[in-house]
């Protein structure tokens, strides 16, 4: 009687561990290393948006941008302006942010490589290298 109640539980056990889905996010290789054949290369970071996904990847790229201007020897200014507007329906806050970039008249150009969305996080990150 006793084997077989060992038995049972054993079962009950495996049917619970089969049933349970962990999900693991693996991250592309890209995230800890994103140097490529001696290219400036940078990855740009950003969680949820109020604004939307669309204001997510901008900010991600600006932030991308920025890292590939830092590793140039660019002087990066960032500049964020917070408003609030109040009105009958309740107040309404905006965020600006600008980013300026110099170096002695040189421009910072780089492509995007690849995007990757964390499904548990939804922080999206990209990956840009200089052309």
């Amino acid at each position: 009687m006793r084997t077989r109640s060992i038995s049972i539980i054993l079962i009950l056990c495996m049917c619970v561990v089969s049933c349970v889905s962990v999900q693991k996010t693996s991250r592309p290789g890209w995230i800890l290393n994103s140097g490529v054949n001696g290219k400036v290369a940078g990855i740009g970071i950003c969680g949820t948006h109020v604004n939307g996904q669309n204001a997510q990847r901008s900010l991600a790229i600006k932030r991308a941008i920025d890292e590939i201007a830092l590793q140039m020897g660019v002087k990066v200014n960032n500049v964020a302006l917070i408003g609030t507007k109040a009105s009958s329906s309740g107040s309404n806050t905006t965020v600006e942010s600008y980013s300026f970039q110099t170096v002695d008249g040189n421009v910072v150009k780089a492509v995007i490589r690849e995007t990757w969305k964390d499904p548990q996080s939804d922080e999206i990150y990209i990956w840009m290298v200089t052309e």
